[in-house]
């Protein structure tokens, strides 16, 4: 299970910086339409950003993986939530709903491997 979850936390880690480095006008009209200010969504960006560093550094550091995965599987329920809020489709709610689920993976293994 461990190859899973290190693809898993790889994976996390590059699409959040695809998204947020090469599609960044996608999220910027995002919180726009959730009516969030940009302090909050520099905020969520920054969170995000650090924590997919460190779920790169954790394939040669694997002490920083917790709480990495953890703090994405949280900004993911929010993202989730605020898919919701706003009455955006399932399909726009899929990418967010997957990083949660990978996020978790990579939560559970990096606290002893339950799975």
């Amino acid at each position: 299970m461990h190859s899973i979850a290190l693809a898993a936390q790889l994976a996390v880690a590059v699409s959040v910086f695809v998204v947020w480095i090469f599609r960044f006008d996608n999220i910027a009209r995002d919180f726009k339409r959730f009516q969030y200010p940009p302090i909050f969504r520099n905020a969520v960006g920054l969170v995000k950003l650090v924590s997919a560093t460190l779920l790169v550094v954790g394939v040669w550091s694997p002490a920083v993986v917790p709480g990495a995965a953890a703090a994405m599987a949280v900004l993911m329920v929010g993202a989730q939530w605020s898919h919701w809020r706003v009455g955006n489709p399932t399909a726009q709610r899929i990418p967010s709903a997957i990083l949660l689920f990978l996020s978790a993976i990579v939560l559970v293994e990096s606290l002893g491997g339950l799975l």
